[in-house]
């Protein structure tokens, strides 16, 4: 179901891809995975919601999978933080810039506890929150993210 969910996600087939998530969801929960394949499945599907944009959908979704890979994986990895950046992607789609800030600052602080933090994705999180912040008319903090952007380059650089 997965494999073709995604081919026809990619095709831009998303009911198709669509029906072979949750048939492939549906399998999952019967064989009793809740684990962190399942939530990627819940990821999945709420990609194919945001395509078709039915963002409501998609944002219970990846909350969805956002609680289980807490619950699996605990609160400081990388699927963690990636699902709060499609959150916040979400919500900036939606114009709900108060919301974005909270998924990216809260991605953000995941990604800097997270023992394996890749700085250049930090400062990759940082410009994104750089645009939120100046979205809401926050220049300093605006400009203090542009700066530790920066500075996380120039680290990243040198080593």
């Amino acid at each position: 179901y997965i494999e073709v969910g995604a081919t026809a996600c990619q095709q831009g087939h998303t009911n198709l891809a669509d029906q072979m998530f949750k048939a492939a969801l549906g399998e999952s929960e019967r064989l009793g995975n809740t684990g962190a394949q399942h939530a990627a499945m819940l990821v999945n599907i709420a990609s194919v919601c945001v395509q078709q944009k039915n963002y409501r959908k998609a944002e219970t979704f990846y909350k969805m999978a956002l609680a289980t890979y807490c619950n699996t994986l605990g609160q400081h990895n990388e699927q963690v933080s990636s699902t709060l950046d499609s959150l916040a992607k979400l919500s900036l789609m939606q114009g709900k810039y108060g919301q974005a800030e909270q998924f990216y600052v809260r991605a953000q602080r995941t990604d800097e506890r997270a023992c394996n933090t890749n700085r250049k994705r930090l400062a990759n999180r940082l410009r994104k929150l750089v645009y939120v912040y100046l979205k809401r008319s926050k220049y300093r903090q605006a400009d203090e993210a542009m700066k530790s952007a920066q500075c996380l380059d120039s680290i990243t650089e040198s080593t």
